[in-house]
């Protein structure tokens, strides 16, 4: 269970930072120890996160991508409506801070929409690991 608590406790230092780097020092050695376990569970994995433009779903597509996953960036605007994250989309900054992330409009609302997105990410990753809904 402490794999858990230690993304909440990124998540929330990262959305009080407005998606910045992680920095270490705010999280305890336990949490530390149990961030290795994290990244070596989701390097090279392939997540798709739906909420993904602004808030809860972007702090975790970015968390995500820090820990090596190719993240599918998935909402219905590519920018948040939110005025301190609408200058640049969660798919690219990612991509600045050097991790592997593409952007899909979805309608989660739609089965047709959402089975168009795991069939475009399957397609172009060669396969689907995690899927995170955030969006209702």
């Amino acid at each position: 269970m402490l794999p858990y608590l230690a993304v909440n406790v990124i998540i929330r230092h990262q959305l009080a930072v407005d998606i910045l780097p992680l920095q270490t020092k705010h999280v305890s050695i336990d949490c530390m120890a149990s961030l290795g376990a994290l990244s070596r569970r989701l390097h090279n994995r392939v997540a798709i996160v739906t909420g993904a433009s602004s808030g809860i779903g972007r702090a975790i597509a970015f968390a995500y991508a820090q820990h090596g996953a190719k993240v599918v960036c998935a909402d219905l605007n590519k920018f948040s409506p939110r005025q301190e994250e609408a200058s640049i989309s969660t798919a690219d900054l990612i991509t600045q801070s050097g991790g592997t992330a593409f952007y899909h409009q979805v309608d989660v609302g739609s089965d047709e929409s959402v089975d168009a997105l795991i069939s475009k990410t399957v397609s172009d990753c060669e396969r689907l690991d995690v899927c995170v809904r955030i969006s209702r």
